[in-house]
Protein backbone atom coordinates (compact mmCIF):
# COMPACT_ATOMS: atom_id res chain seq x y z
CA UNK A 1 0.00 0.00 0.00
CA UNK A 2 3.05 2.22 0.46
CA UNK A 3 4.73 2.31 -2.70
CA UNK A 4 0.94 2.96 -4.24
CA UNK A 5 0.33 5.41 -2.27
CA UNK A 6 3.88 7.59 -3.17
CA UNK A 7 3.04 6.38 -6.63
CA UNK A 8 -0.11 8.79 -6.64
CA UNK A 9 1.85 10.87 -4.84
CA UNK A 10 4.68 11.36 -7.69
CA UNK A 11 1.81 11.37 -10.36
CA UNK A 12 -0.34 14.42 -8.49
CA UNK A 13 2.88 16.34 -7.49
CA UNK A 14 4.17 16.46 -11.08
CA UNK A 15 0.82 17.20 -12.46
CA UNK A 16 0.87 20.21 -10.01
CA UNK A 17 4.10 21.57 -11.24
CA UNK A 18 3.05 21.21 -15.03
CA UNK A 19 -0.20 22.89 -13.79
CA UNK A 20 1.30 25.65 -12.05
CA UNK A 21 3.99 26.39 -14.70
CA UNK A 22 1.62 26.49 -17.49
CA UNK A 23 -0.89 28.74 -15.66
CA UNK A 24 1.44 31.28 -14.59
CA UNK A 25 3.34 31.26 -18.31
CA UNK A 26 -0.47 31.88 -19.42
CA UNK A 27 -1.35 35.46 -17.99
CA UNK A 28 0.30 38.42 -16.98
CA UNK A 29 -2.78 39.45 -14.53
CA UNK A 30 -3.19 36.40 -12.47
CA UNK A 31 -0.30 34.40 -10.26
CA UNK A 32 -0.82 31.03 -9.31
CA UNK A 33 0.62 29.76 -6.02
CA UNK A 34 1.29 26.50 -5.35
CA UNK A 35 -0.22 25.58 -1.64
CA UNK A 36 -0.40 22.07 -2.13
CA UNK A 37 1.64 21.58 0.95
CA UNK A 38 -0.31 23.71 2.99
CA UNK A 39 -2.91 22.18 5.16
CA UNK A 40 -5.22 24.59 5.57
CA UNK A 41 -5.29 24.58 1.37
CA UNK A 42 -6.56 20.77 1.29
CA UNK A 43 -10.52 21.13 0.66
CA UNK A 44 -10.04 24.62 -1.02
CA UNK A 45 -7.16 23.47 -3.97
CA UNK A 46 -3.61 23.10 -4.80
CA UNK A 47 -3.25 26.63 -6.24
CA UNK A 48 -4.09 30.07 -4.86
CA UNK A 49 -4.74 32.78 -7.55
CA UNK A 50 -4.01 35.96 -6.81
CA UNK A 51 -5.55 38.75 -9.00
CA UNK A 52 -1.75 41.24 -8.75
CA UNK A 53 -3.86 44.43 -10.55
CA UNK A 54 -6.42 43.89 -7.32
CA UNK A 55 -5.17 42.89 -4.59
CA UNK A 56 -8.29 43.09 -2.65
CA UNK A 57 -9.99 41.05 -4.61
CA UNK A 58 -11.58 37.24 -2.70
CA UNK A 59 -8.69 35.34 -3.40
CA UNK A 60 -9.23 32.03 -5.73
CA UNK A 61 -8.36 28.42 -5.76
CA UNK A 62 -7.73 25.55 -8.27
CA UNK A 63 -7.55 21.84 -7.94
CA UNK A 64 -5.26 20.19 -10.18
CA UNK A 65 -6.95 16.36 -10.78
CA UNK A 66 -4.49 13.76 -12.99
CA UNK A 67 -6.67 11.46 -15.11
CA UNK A 68 -4.46 8.85 -16.99
CA UNK A 69 -7.22 7.64 -18.72
CA UNK A 70 -9.45 10.79 -20.23
CA UNK A 71 -8.06 10.35 -23.72
CA UNK A 72 -9.68 7.21 -24.13
CA UNK A 73 -12.73 7.42 -22.23
CA UNK A 74 -13.70 11.10 -22.84
CA UNK A 75 -15.32 11.44 -19.27
CA UNK A 76 -15.11 13.55 -16.31
CA UNK A 77 -15.21 11.74 -13.01
CA UNK A 78 -17.32 13.66 -10.16
CA UNK A 79 -16.35 11.71 -7.03
CA UNK A 80 -19.32 12.04 -4.08
CA UNK A 81 -17.49 9.41 -1.97
CA UNK A 82 -14.31 7.01 -0.94
CA UNK A 83 -14.73 4.03 0.66
CA UNK A 84 -10.79 3.26 2.03
CA UNK A 85 -10.21 -0.75 2.85
CA UNK A 86 -7.39 0.12 5.09
CA UNK A 87 -9.59 1.39 7.66
CA UNK A 88 -12.99 0.21 6.37
CA UNK A 89 -14.52 3.76 6.33
CA UNK A 90 -16.70 5.71 3.97
CA UNK A 91 -15.96 9.55 3.48
CA UNK A 92 -17.13 12.47 1.26
CA UNK A 93 -15.36 12.55 -2.43
CA UNK A 94 -13.99 16.01 -3.13
CA UNK A 95 -18.02 16.98 -4.72
CA UNK A 96 -19.07 17.21 -0.91
CA UNK A 97 -15.85 18.23 1.05
CA UNK A 98 -14.50 20.61 -1.49
CA UNK A 99 -14.66 23.95 -2.19
CA UNK A 100 -12.69 24.91 -5.07
CA UNK A 101 -13.57 27.19 -7.58
CA UNK A 102 -11.73 25.41 -10.59
CA UNK A 103 -10.17 22.46 -11.69
CA UNK A 104 -7.68 21.71 -13.99
CA UNK A 105 -8.50 18.72 -15.11
CA UNK A 106 -5.00 17.22 -16.24
CA UNK A 107 -4.64 14.49 -19.33
CA UNK A 108 -0.58 14.37 -19.50
CA UNK A 109 -0.91 11.65 -22.21
CA UNK A 110 -2.58 14.42 -24.47
CA UNK A 111 -0.85 17.52 -23.07
CA UNK A 112 -3.98 19.00 -22.26
CA UNK A 113 -5.67 20.47 -19.16
CA UNK A 114 -9.20 21.23 -19.07
CA UNK A 115 -10.08 23.83 -17.15
CA UNK A 116 -13.51 23.41 -15.17
CA UNK A 117 -16.01 25.81 -13.41
CA UNK A 118 -16.15 23.44 -10.10
CA UNK A 119 -19.55 25.36 -8.92
CA UNK A 120 -21.07 24.48 -12.31
CA UNK A 121 -19.85 21.13 -11.85
CA UNK A 122 -21.54 20.75 -8.60
CA UNK A 123 -24.74 21.82 -9.69
CA UNK A 124 -25.28 19.31 -12.84
CA UNK A 125 -22.67 16.68 -11.97
CA UNK A 126 -26.05 13.83 -11.50
CA UNK A 127 -26.92 14.37 -15.37
CA UNK A 128 -24.11 12.20 -15.75
CA UNK A 129 -24.37 8.39 -15.00
CA UNK A 130 -23.52 6.68 -11.75
CA UNK A 131 -20.54 4.63 -11.35
CA UNK A 132 -18.77 2.75 -9.23
CA UNK A 133 -15.43 2.52 -9.43
CA UNK A 134 -13.19 -0.29 -7.73
CA UNK A 135 -9.32 0.15 -6.80
CA UNK A 136 -7.04 -1.93 -4.87
CA UNK A 137 -6.97 0.56 -1.72
CA UNK A 138 -10.28 2.02 -2.11
CA UNK A 139 -13.41 2.55 -3.67
CA UNK A 140 -14.57 5.46 -5.15
CA UNK A 141 -18.50 6.15 -6.41
CA UNK A 142 -19.68 9.21 -7.81
CA UNK A 143 -20.87 9.87 -11.85
CA UNK A 144 -19.45 9.93 -15.08
CA UNK A 145 -19.78 12.58 -17.56
CA UNK A 146 -19.09 13.18 -20.94
CA UNK A 147 -16.28 15.18 -21.59
CA UNK A 148 -18.72 17.63 -24.48
CA UNK A 149 -21.66 17.15 -22.78
CA UNK A 150 -19.66 19.18 -19.33
CA UNK A 151 -18.64 21.48 -22.62
CA UNK A 152 -21.91 22.75 -23.66
CA UNK A 153 -23.27 22.61 -19.99
CA UNK A 154 -20.44 25.08 -19.69
CA UNK A 155 -18.61 22.97 -17.03
CA UNK A 156 -15.35 23.28 -19.38
CA UNK A 157 -14.37 26.69 -19.88
CA UNK A 158 -10.71 26.60 -21.50
CA UNK A 159 -8.99 23.62 -22.97
CA UNK A 160 -5.11 24.47 -22.66
CA UNK A 161 -2.42 23.03 -24.83
CA UNK A 162 1.03 22.51 -23.50
CA UNK A 163 3.73 21.44 -24.70
CA UNK A 164 7.16 20.31 -22.28
CA UNK A 165 11.18 21.72 -23.01
CA UNK A 166 13.50 20.89 -20.88
CA UNK A 167 11.79 19.87 -17.97
CA UNK A 168 9.78 23.18 -18.46
CA UNK A 169 5.96 23.33 -19.41
CA UNK A 170 4.24 25.98 -21.59
CA UNK A 171 1.32 26.58 -22.78
CA UNK A 172 0.58 26.53 -27.08
CA UNK A 173 -3.19 27.24 -27.17
CA UNK A 174 -6.45 28.00 -24.65
CA UNK A 175 -9.24 26.97 -26.93
CA UNK A 176 -12.95 28.27 -26.00
CA UNK A 177 -16.09 27.29 -27.43
CA UNK A 178 -13.77 26.14 -30.42
CA UNK A 179 -12.40 29.11 -31.17
CA UNK A 180 -8.16 29.57 -30.31
CA UNK A 181 -8.00 32.77 -28.57
CA UNK A 182 -4.47 32.32 -27.46
CA UNK A 183 -1.68 30.52 -29.97
CA UNK A 184 1.80 31.94 -28.30
CA UNK A 185 3.10 31.15 -24.78
CA UNK A 186 3.89 34.49 -22.35
CA UNK A 187 0.65 36.02 -23.11
CA UNK A 188 -2.54 37.75 -21.08
CA UNK A 189 -5.45 34.87 -20.75
CA UNK A 190 -7.47 37.76 -20.55
CA UNK A 191 -11.10 36.32 -19.56
CA UNK A 192 -9.96 34.69 -16.37
CA UNK A 193 -10.11 37.79 -15.09
CA UNK A 194 -13.75 37.61 -15.21
CA UNK A 195 -13.97 34.54 -13.95
CA UNK A 196 -13.47 36.31 -10.37
CA UNK A 197 -16.27 36.36 -7.83
CA UNK A 198 -15.91 39.41 -6.91
CA UNK A 199 -15.52 40.79 -10.59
Amino acid sequence: MVKGFYNDLRRAKEAEKIAYEVFNRLTLNLLFEDVSDERQYYHKGDLKIWDITNLYKEDLFMDVKDDSVIHRTKNLFAEESVFYKENNSLQNGFMKNSTYDYIAYMSKSEKKIYLLDFKKWQECYKMGIYKEMFHKYQNSYGYLMKLNQAIELGVVLATINYEETNGAYYPISVIMNDNIIINEAYYLFSTMNNYSKSA
